[in-house]
């Protein structure tokens, strides 16, 4: 039976640490983070900022929206011929709010009615450094087979895009974890940066060659085997 601790947190023969991860992302090509919709146009998330040059909007990723793609890499990672969601019973929204889940411990869960599982991670930044105008483009929605009428024709509607090679510092912080949960963490955040956005294209790119991204690769490859470089 595991000791109850005032935290909450079950005791551990490692050091528990506070751990942060900052960077600088770059969109290597227009990139779609949906927000809502006005008539026909599809709207990215923007936030409007204070500059001396006057109130500017600036494009937007929301650090919710990381979490829930880093915490998707971590489900959907493979266990052994089978999925770690499948494995653990824990998924979204149905999480499993257990001590020796990977996930949960870290990124916390919940259960309607139950129980309230407190993560330790949480996701700031994504303000994009300079304020570009969001790109409009035209696209064609196409009608469902399930319902489409002889001579349905595509729906034209027009929908924003971050624009390509904006900059934008995200960080992620981490509150009292061992180093095998930081493992966790890390490795989520890099297997995310290929899969953030909505829809295609996706994906972002690291702009500085020995920054953080190439250190978290490094601490990963020496703690836990991480491929590293090119699988090697």
């Amino acid at each position: 039976m595991t000791e109850k601790t005032l935290s909450g947190l079950p005791n551990t023969s490692e050091p528990r640490k506070h751990y942060d991860i900052y960077a600088v992302l770059e969109a290597p090509q227009e990139l779609y983070f949906g927000n809502e919709k006005e008539v026909n146009v599809n709207v990215i998330e923007k936030v409007r900022v204070w500059t001396p040059e006057g109130i500017q909007e600036k494009c937007y990723i929301s650090p919710t929206k990381r979490r829930g793609v880093e915490r998707r890499c971590l489900l959907w990672s493979d266990a052994g011929g089978s999925l770690l969601m499948d494995k653990l019973k824990c998924g979204i929204p149905k999480t499993c709010c257990k001590d020796v889940c990977p996930v949960c411990s870290v990124f916390g869960g919940l259960e309607v009615s139950k129980k309230t599982f407190i993560g330790r991670l949480t996701h700031s930044g994504g303000v994009a450094v300079t304020a570009q105008i969001a790109l409009e483009k035209q696209r064609a929605m196409h009608p469902a087979l399930i319902y489409k009428e002889k001579g349905d024709n595509p729906m034209p509607f027009r929908k924003e895009y971050a624009q390509p090679g904006l900059l934008y510092p995200v960080s992620n912080h981490c509150l009292s974890i061992t180093e095998n949960e930081f493992s966790t963490v890390a490795y989520a955040f890099l297997m995310s940066l290929n899969r953030l956005g909505a829809g295609n294209p996706k994906g972002f790119r690291w702009p500085e060659p020995y920054g953080t991204i190439t250190m978290l690769r490094f601490w990963l490859w020496m703690n836990t085997g991480f491929p590293w470089p090119n699988g090697q």
